[in-house]
């Protein structure tokens, strides 16, 4: 018996061109096509992976700039919760700072202002009756007057310290307008108030003021505001300066060089009235400084400003 001859298997592909008759015939076996179907399948695989794979690698770059992008967005709105945490503490800081000063405040504004400004006005420098010194009377009254210019600052006084200070503003700044504490000239102290000897007679005399040294010409300022009630030429002071400061309040400027102003004249505290000289009894270039109150010399260091 013969053995019948396994048949192959074909595709055939047939190819007929549109101008001539001449047709073709291609002729694939089954293994052929199977193994192209393979190849196309893998090469598909292939493709679609490749793509997926670049899809992958752009999200994940888009990812990476996102994730940047928001940490720099992070860092900002960090840096901007710290500014606004550092502003938060400054106002914070003021709140606590005004409170403080407004506690002050209340505390001297009934001490000072209503005790002495408002009940003694006129006759508060010649008053010993408080048991205070003047000196620690005008540190308190500059005090006052520093705080009110801070709560000025920053603005938010309470409702009852702005109108308190309103109505006695005014009193307050031309207390310290007529007390003389701005010293005359600038120098050193070679003479105090008190008993001491005499330069000249060299015996035990009461210094009626303080002798301040300093070069001929030096400018003298009167020490407060005031009228000028002598500019003249004065026994043994030579050429000297007195300025009424009201409420009893004077002050005398002696052994001047030169005479800048004229009786009746009003100067400011700080305006210059004369120049330092060797005038009348006198062993030097000096200033003799004296403040008297009702006509009885004090001791100008209680209330000068502290040098």
């Amino acid at each position: 018996m013969k053995r019948r001859k396994k048949e192959r298997r074909y595709w055939s592909i047939m190819l007929v061109p549109h101008s001539t008759n001449d047709i073709k015939v291609f002729k694939i076996s089954a293994i052929k096509y199977k193994l192209m179907a393979l190849g196309t399948i893998i090469a598909t695989i292939i493709i679609c992976t490749s793509l997926t794979v670049s899809s992958l690698i752009s999200e994940n770059e888009n990812l990476h700039s996102e994730i940047a992008q928001a940490n720099k967005l992070g860092e900002q709105q960090a840096l901007l919760i710290e500014e606004n945490e550092n502003e938060i503490s400054e106002l914070e800081r003021q709140r606590v700072t005004q409170s403080k000063m407004t506690e002050e405040f209340k505390s001297l504004y009934k001490d000072l202002t209503h005790t002495y400004i408002e009940e003694n006005m006129d006759n508060v420098v010649a008053s010993r009756s408080s048991g205070r010194s003047d000196r620690e009377f005008v540190e308190d009254a500059s005090k006052l007057k520093s705080i009110l210019e801070d709560l000025e600052k920053i603005n938010h006084s309470e409702p009852e310290i702005a109108t308190d200070l309103e109505n006695t503003q005014e009193k307050l700044s031309e207390y310290m307008n007529v007390v003389p504490t701005l010293w005359p000239t600038t120098g050193s102290v070679s003479s105090g108030f008190g008993y001491r000897t005499d330069p000249i007679s060299f015996t035990r005399r009461f210094h009626h003021g303080i002798d301040i040294s300093a070069p001929h010409g030096r400018e003298i300022k009167s020490s407060a505001d005031g009228r000028v009630i002598l500019s003249d030429w004065h026994g043994n002071y030579g050429k000297t300066v007195i300025v009424d400061h009201g409420r009893g309040i004077t002050t005398l400027y002696a052994h001047c060089s030169e005479l800048l102003v004229n009786v009746g004249e009003t100067v400011s505290k700080g305006d210059v009235i004369a120049h330092v000289g060797s005038t009348g009894r006198s062993t030097g270039n000096h200033l003799h400084f004296e403040i008297r109150v009702n006509d009885t010399a004090i001791d100008p260091m209680e209330y000068l400003d502290p040098m």
